[in-house]
């Protein structure tokens, strides 16, 4: 089977537009920023449309807040409120699934004592979100989140009965080496083996602080034969779901 594309969309403006080009870039998921108050009618036609070029959409949302147990209401009624706009559309204008990224590890205190318990609010909610999703199970929604390739094996192992797929953030812009995206990615995807989950594996396109995290300022050409490598590394990998990009403004800047 094919590797997937994802992309993630935090600022999905022109429909149109984003169609054309997830379909030139050959792009099968799309984690689009979902807004309860957003015109519902408009996302309707857009999934419609998307599903006609065989891309998934799943609604994108999250906040290192949402992390903590006081806000875990708000996140559960994020949840019914996706589950309630599927309940209400017709079966090929449904979105696909939920998309979380929540980081925990940009709250204040997380790099101190309150850290245990920042990351035991964490897991609580992804086995809360899950029991509400497996609650609207007519919706038909799967559940994702975003972990980096960093986090604490530990955390990996608590949160994956929760999800059915997980994007790795392995921010690096090259694919070999101890230090590259095929050497981060494979210790989750070997976990992720083990639940029976599937992975993408996330590169960037944004701007980043160190010179071996993004493909910014790349030509698109030359970020495409590092992720080729990746993916010709890790298709033998059970758990390989494909690549995801982040984001599409900063990938659909890039020069050819």
């Amino acid at each position: 089977m094919p590797a997937g594309r994802a992309l993630w969309v935090w600022a999905p403006d022109g429909s149109a537009e984003l169609l054309r080009f997830a379909k030139k870039e050959s792009i099968t998921d799309l984690f689009v920023q979902w807004s309860t108050e957003g015109d519902k009618h408009s996302l309707r036609g857009f999934i419609r449309m998307a599903r006609e070029e065989n891309i998934r959409v799943y609604a994108l949302d999250g906040s290192p807040e949402a992390a903590l147990a006081e806000n875990h209401g708000r996140v559960l009624k994020e949840v019914d409120a996706i589950a309630a706009f599927n309940e209400s559309s017709q079966p090929e204008e449904r979105l696909a699934g939920i998309h979380f990224d929540i980081e925990p590890y940009l709250l204040a205190g997380f790099d101190g004592r309150a850290k245990s318990q920042i990351l035991s609010e964490y897991v609580d909610l992804q086995r809360k979100v899950a029991a509400e999703v497996h609650l609207h199970k007519a919706a038909g929604l799967s559940y994702g989140i975003d972990l980096p390739f960093w986090f604490d094996r530990d955390v990996v192992e608590r949160v994956l009965p929760f999800v059915d797929t997980i994007a790795i953030m392995d921010y690096r812009n090259h694919a070999s080496g101890e230090d590259g995206i095929v050497a981060h990615a494979l210790p989750i995807l070997g976990i992720a083996q083990m639940s029976h989950r599937k992975v993408f594996v996330g590169v960037e396109t944004a701007p980043a602080s160190l010179p071996t995290i993004s493909f910014a300022g790349w030509t698109k050409r030359r970020m495409e034969q590092e992720v080729e490598d990746v993916i010709r590394e890790l298709a033998g990998e059970p758990a390989f779901a494909g690549i995801a990009i982040h984001d599409y403004a900063h990938y659909r800047a890039l020069q050819q």
